[in-house]
């Protein structure tokens, strides 16, 4: 019985934290510039977040809420902005 109710709370807190933390992952690589921080420390708080769902959920249930055409998707918007941000600059 406690294993469930172990489940339940951890399912729970993830749901609501997870979000939070993610946020947070963009202040600090947004903030980087002027304040401790950076890339490195916003992605590791954002690796965190998906550890965390994939502990308080199984790896299954973690593939059907991230799809890889998704994944495929936000890579290739990852290079457009960083290549859009060189050209700028360049500019």
């Amino acid at each position: 019985m406690t294993k469930d109710l172990d489940n339940v709370v951890i399912k729970t807190v993830s749901r609501i934290l997870v979000p939070f933390m993610q946020v947070f992952s963009l202040y600090v690589f947004a903030h980087g510039h002027g304040s401790p921080g950076g890339g490195f420390q916003g992605g590791c708080i954002m690796a965190a977040s998906f550890i965390l769902l994939g502990v308080a959920f199984n790896l299954r249930e973690i593939g059907k809420r991230f799809r890889e055409r998704n994944n495929a998707l936000m890579c290739v918007l990852g290079v457009f902005i960083y290549t859009g941000t060189g050209c700028l600059a360049f500019l």
